[in-house]
């Protein structure tokens, strides 16, 4: 039939796209999340609060931001786990990201306050 239209098309909070072919399972809309509120202290210029929001991104989700073109992908794909061929994440997957994330976000707030 053909292509949404281009007004139908949802773009991420972000305005990060996604570089890689997908074959990582990473939790994209948690991901967004943090590019989003990484975005917003970019342009406050608080840079500390930016990098360390990065380095979340790295630690915890195995994702590489890549600023000039807008995009981020995955890396270490040895040690991340396979995207499910359906459904919900199989074996608890979505638990793990949202445990990483909510350790990477406690150093977050933990190294913002000192």
């Amino acid at each position: 039939m053909g292509r949404a239209p281009p007004h139908a098309v949802r773009r991420p909070p972000s305005g990060f796209r996604r570089a890689d072919d997908g074959d990582v399972f990473v939790d994209a809309q948690m991901v967004d999340a943090i590019l989003a509120r990484r975005e917003r202290a970019r342009k406050a210029g608080d840079f500390v609060s930016a990098d360390r929001l990065r380095e979340v991104l790295r630690t915890t989700f195995g994702v590489e931001v890549l600023d000039d073109v807008r995009a981020w992908r995955a890396v270490g794909v040895g040690q991340r786990a396979r995207r499910p061929r359906s459904g919900p994440a199989a074996g608890g997957a979505d638990l793990v990201a949202l445990e990483l994330f909510f350790r990477g976000l406690a150093l977050y707030v933990h190294r913002s306050k000192y």
